[in-house]
């Protein structure tokens, strides 16, 4: 999460899914990246039947996600 602009950004080199085939043009444009990336996160938090434990190792990424769930430490 950028603070500054309080939208989620994707950095690149982070991205290390090797097994994942990306949508085609998503190694030329991070707005395709971060949707892909985006949806895939959607996809796995919506199947959790019995309840889905996230581990958020951003420190602004987690605040963010504490404060739009109202999540108490």
């Amino acid at each position: 999460l950028d603070p500054t602009d309080n939208i989620i950004k994707v950095k690149r080199n982070n991205y290390f899914d090797a097994v994942g085939t990306p949508v085609k043009g998503t190694d030329q444009d991070d707005i395709l990246l971060t949707n892909y990336i985006k949806n895939i996160y959607y996809v796995l938090l919506t199947r959790g039947m019995l309840g889905t434990y996230v581990f958020i190792k951003d420190k602004n990424l987690k605040q963010y996600f504490q404060k739009v769930l109202s999540i108490k430490n």
